[in-house]
């Protein structure tokens, strides 16, 4: 396997989308709208994200509340391990996966939601998402010259080699859009803080995710053409 550059990011803004709610509504709402703030105390104390959140800020009496590493954007991705990995990454490593641009953000999430969708037989259904940005630093191991087809076996090899170096992550191009640059980072501290962006609905019609609506503006997006080379989407 070829050996790889490493580069440093200096807060380069990188792109994701998560699952949101629009108009925001409380988490335990649907529950019991009169007991909610009972329901999410008990919750608070086995949620694995706010119990290391204690830890992290336990260490000295000086430590900033507000800093990057333990906004929830960038700290619940560590906490709430996936059990399937990453790309690069198996399951003891966690990572999160960016875009340096929105419209391949987008796609990203839109394949990742459409195959939870189908293992799942989810019946038609409206998603809404949201839209993150945040600045990256560290250095990073950068794969792009590989290419983006790259087998399962290669990408994990390089992996492990990257943790091996001890480094905040790599560089890569996707295989959902080749011509896109992404990144995956193991470690929150390689964040600043995340700023929310645009809303999104994806439209789930019970086979694929068959358009996508910006609440911004109103506009309709085609799935299809989130892959295209061109620049569909302004950042």
């Amino acid at each position: 396997m070829a050996e790889f550059d490493v580069v440093q990011i200096k807060g380069e803004q990188f792109y994701n989308l998560i699952p949101s709610r629009f108009p925001t509504i409380r988490v335990f709402e649907r529950i019991n709208p009169e007991r909610h703030d009972e329901i999410a105390e008990l919750e608070s104390q086995t949620n694995p994200r706010l119990k290391e959140k204690q830890i992290l800020l336990s260490g000295s009496p000086d430590v900033d509340t507000d800093i990057p590493a333990v906004q929830n954007w960038n700290h619940a991705p560590f906490a709430y391990r996936n059990p399937e990995g990453s790309r690069f990454f198996g399951p003891d490593h966690p990572a999160l996966e960016l875009a340096a641009d929105i419209q391949t953000a987008m796609l990203m999430a839109v394949t990742g939601r459409q195959r939870f969708l189908s293992c799942t037989s989810e019946t038609p259904i409206d998603l809404e998402m949201r839209e993150l940005c945040r600045p990256v630093k560290g250095k990073f191991a950068d794969l792009r010259r590989l290419g983006a087809i790259l087998d399962a076996d290669q990408r994990m090899e390089l992996g492990l080699k990257v943790i091996e170096a001890k480094l905040d992550g790599l560089l890569y191009h996707p295989h959902e859009r080749p011509s896109a640059k992404c990144v995956s980072v193991l470690t929150k501290e390689a964040f600043e803080r995340a700023e929310q962006g645009r809303h999104f609905k994806f439209l789930w019609d019970g086979s694929c995710i068959s358009k996508l609506y910006d609440f911004s503006d109103g506009a309709t997006i085609s799935p299809k053409e989130l892959a295209m080379e061109t620049d569909i989407l302004a950042a």
